[in-house]
């Protein structure tokens, strides 16, 4: 594989990415019993190169300077340097997102990288392509394998899955946010404020204001979102959507990708998030959340979707 030396960052926007990149999603939850929500991650591919071989045709090399630090290189590319963030979704399998750019499109790559089976399945978040809705995101999944010197590349893949079709998870966020996740179809997820813990005496002012804000801020007891599902192994789900329909709603709202690698064994959900901040700046957030399966009925599941015919 053709690389080019490793050369310079490139663009100045790449820098204002990197900046951008925030270095956790929940700075808040330091009191209250919320260090238990916050995401510890993952420094075990500090020192590893990998070879990417994608099924679109193009080709990355990816090596981990450091816990924090990546070269990243197209095949016939200079590599790029940014920083980014790694959770480990089970061992030997890793969840690495970071924003580059591309064709001056800032681009969140995520790859989940699945040691185990020699697998990697890339997301490619991309803001900016629609200037009439600013906030609203695309994305694009890519299947692929990891090269190993004298090995033949796998030709099994992660695939699409309705595994997670017709189950419930109550994901807890923090002790005031608890969001059901209703995987309705395999293109639809429904998200729950059912089972939001009841506001009563023991609820502080902070976490009153934040269960408040929620329900105001999505203006109904659910929202539905189109997403998929992807099998990456037994027990571990990779969930991915746009929040298309609550940003058409309210344009100044929402527009944001989302994947969360779920793990039902340990029930935890390990989210990723890349959207747009106040100064119209990309940034990317990982935080998780614990989750028990529900089975009792949720009336949001039979409720008419007021999104779609």
């Amino acid at each position: 594989m053709k690389i080019a030396a490793i050369g310079a960052t490139g663009k100045a926007a790449d820098l204002i990415a990197k900046e951008a990149i925030e270095k956790s999603a929940m700075p808040e939850m330091e009191s209250d019993g919320r260090k238990r929500f916050i995401l510890k991650l993952n420094d075990e591919l500090s020192g590893r190169i990998y070879h990417l071989v994608m099924d679109n045709g193009y080709e990355y090399v990816v090596s981990f300077l450091s816990d924090e630090t990546l070269a990243w290189a197209k095949q016939g590319d200079f590599f790029v340097y940014q920083d980014y963030k790694c959770a480990g979704g089970n061992p030997q399998t890793y969840f690495v997102n970071f924003i580059i750019t591309e064709d001056g499109v800032y681009t969140c790559i995520s790859l989940v990288i699945d040691l185990e089976n020699s697998l990697v399945t890339m997301v490619k978040g991309n803001f900016g392509i629609y200037p009439a809705r600013s906030r609203l995101t695309t994305h694009q999944v890519i299947f692929g394998a990891i090269k190993l010197p004298g090995e033949p590349l796998p030709v099994i893949r992660h695939s699409y899955t309705a595994e997670l079709v017709g189950k419930k998870i109550a994901w807890q966020y923090s002790p005031a946010v608890k969001l059901t996740h209703i995987y309705i179809s395999e293109r639809y997820m429904r998200s729950s404020l059912k089972n939001m813990p009841p506001i009563d005496e023991n609820t502080t002012a902070e976490q009153k204001a934040e269960i408040e804000d929620r329900a105001k801020r999505w203006g109904a007891i659910f929202f539905e979102e189109t997403s998929y599902y992807i099998k990456i192994s037994k027990h571990l789900y990779l969930v991915g959507m746009i929040e298309d329909f609550r940003n058409r709603i309210n344009p100044e709202t929402g527009g944001g990708d989302m994947l969360y690698l779920l793990n039902t064994v340990q029930m935890q959900d390990f989210i990723r998030s890349f959207s747009i901040s106040p100064a119209q700046v990309p940034e990317i957030r990982m935080f998780t959340a614990l989750g028990e399966f529900i089975d009792e009925p949720d009336e949001m599941e039979s409720a008419p979707s007021p999104f779609r015919i």
